[in-house]
């Protein structure tokens, strides 16, 4: 692509090649493997979905951190997309959990 190497100033890598496979792993493979578990209807698809969202709010946390730029748009596009994804992952998951009475009790009121 060439992008400059200035561009990792600042921040633990000397190359491209080590934040390429991390986000190749994390934000390219991750996804997939999701998405494959939901399309299939696993019980684990919800967790993956939380999974992938968390993931990728980190990712472009950290990346926006380490470059200083949090004024990038497509950044910000980035973070609320694994936020909607992280929230529709738990929510499915949560209702998964009722649905099979595995829900968390609430311990601050009495049942009856």
């Amino acid at each position: 692509m060439g992008l400059p190497l200035k561009m990792l100033a600042g921040t633990p890598f000397h190359s491209f090649l080590v934040p390429g496979l991390l986000l190749f792993t994390f934000v390219g493979v991750g996804p997939i493997l999701a998405a494959a578990l939901t399309a299939r209807l696993l019980a684990i698809g919800p967790l993956a979905a939380l999974t992938v969202g968390v993931t990728l709010m980190t990712w472009i946390t950290v990346e926006m951190v380490l470059f200083a730029g949090a004024t990038s748009l497509l950044w910000a596009f980035y973070l609320v997309l694994g936020t909607v994804i992280a929230a529709v992952g738990a929510a499915w998951w949560r209702s998964n959990a009722a649905r099979n009475g595995t829900a968390p009790r609430s311990y601050g009121r009495q049942e009856s």
